[in-house]
């Protein structure tokens, strides 16, 4: 073969290699794109629901609905801020520590949809939501399924939180069940099996402050004397400035230090094992 064959025959190769190059990385960035398409149109039809059962709720006082939508994988949390005291929670740079993206747009936006690391996927505006107890916003954790109480409340509509933070008992947890803090953060997973005595039901409050000063990691769980066969496993977000290095290796409720069990530096979360409530 002439030498001048061999390098067309090469040119072409790399002309075939370079284009299939090209070809490859277009169809990533349309499947990308599709499955950035995919994800706005799911937490759209999310908030479109959301909307159409608040205003339904907001004109049949009393009316109690349970709720579930169906928001894309990638979202780990949605939350619901308060429409009359979004100026309060945006400026209490305390209760939103962790949460800054979120902060940020309290004043134009009140239903979050938020990812990895609490990043804001998408927001949006929803009228006539009320969350009437502090910190006066509510997150759930999701994972293609959301699920909520709402009830109407005079040309409003107000989210029930006791499905949230409480867990009734009526015998041993048949499942692995987990109950989380209004501002989730805390999640305390109950194990399968687990026979909780001293209790008709555990619940945990966030705690409301005194004064701005006097904020802390506060939150009240109930009732005082429950205590479970199988440690429960309390889960904390921790303040993504700070590292496991800094965190208590205690978790004290009342008088009563827990032991850490596991820290977790990338996802800012540190669990401890609980085996009463005192």
């Amino acid at each position: 073969m002439k030498k001048a064959q061999v390098i067309v025959q090469y040119l072409v190769y790399v002309i075939a290699l370079v284009v299939l190059v090209l070809l490859l990385l277009f169809g990533y960035q349309m499947l990308s794109g599709l499955e950035e398409d995919k994800t706005q149109i799911q937490l759209m039809q999310a908030y479109n629901s959301l909307k159409h059962d608040v205003t339904e709720l907001s004109t049949d006082y009393g009316t109690t609905k349970h709720v579930t939508y169906y928001p894309p994988k990638i979202a780990r949390k949605a939350c619901i801020i308060d429409v009359e005291n979004r100026e309060l929670v945006a400026s209490n740079e305390y209760s939103m520590k962790n949460y800054p993206q979120m902060r940020e747009q309290t004043l134009t936006h009140n239903l979050f949809f938020l990812g990895e690391r609490d990043t804001v996927l998408e927001s949006f505006e929803l009228e006539n939501i009320i969350v009437e107890e502090y910190p006066y916003y509510a997150c759930y954790f999701i994972d293609g399924q959301w699920s909520l109480t709402l009830e109407g409340a005079r040309r409003q509509t107000r989210v029930v939180l006791d499905d949230l933070y409480s867990y009734s008992v009526t015998g041993p947890v048949l499942s692995t069940t987990s109950i989380y803090t209004q501002d989730g953060l805390l999640e305390l997973e109950l194990q399968d099996g687990t026979s909780i005595t001293n209790a008709n039901a555990i619940s945990i409050a966030v705690v409301e402050p005194t004064s701005p000063s006097a904020a802390s990691e506060n939150y009240n769980f109930q009732p005082d004397g429950a205590t479970f066969s199988t440690p429960a496993i309390l889960k904390v977000q921790f303040n993504p400035t700070i590292t496991c290095a800094q965190v208590n290796a205690n978790f004290m409720m009342g008088s009563t230090a827990h032991s850490m069990i596991k820290c977790d530096d990338e996802f800012k979360i540190v669990s401890y094992s609980i085996s009463a409530i005192t």
